[in-house]
């Protein structure tokens, strides 16, 4: 890996399966017969939801050293993390998350490389 790659940033989308509380109950609902069965439906869900977020701390725990170099910050239907390419890499090969194309593309379309600067 080149000093380049390493210090290059990416962003990643950590995704829920989760979207709106009244939506998200109405989908537990489809297929039931019964109130009961909705609710422990959607108590399903939330339990992935739980364990996805836990999973994607424990991950992060893991550089906690490094919290520095990484930013968080929640938007109204994901969670993005911009960190280092090693680390957005491998969260993404644990399957945590999904780099953010879009971003990917608007970094390069910028032009300018911040250790080789522009032409």
């Amino acid at each position: 890996m080149t000093e380049k790659s390493a210090n290059r940033t990416r962003y990643v989308n950590i995704y829920l399966p989760y979207f709106k509380q009244g939506d998200d109950f109405h989908c537990s609902q489809e297929g039931t017969k019964s109130p009961i069965e909705a609710f422990r439906n959607h108590a399903n869900q939330m339990g992935i939801v739980k364990q996805r977020l836990h999973a994607v701390a424990d991950f992060l725990d893991e550089y906690s050293d490094r919290m520095d170099e990484i930013k968080v910050n929640g938007d109204t239907h994901s969670i993005m993390m911009e960190a280092p390419a090693d680390i957005a890499d491998e969260m993404v090969r644990r399957e945590l998350g999904d780099i953010d194309e879009f971003m990917e593309e608007e970094d390069e379309e910028e032009g300018c490389d911040e250790q080789e600067g522009c032409d």
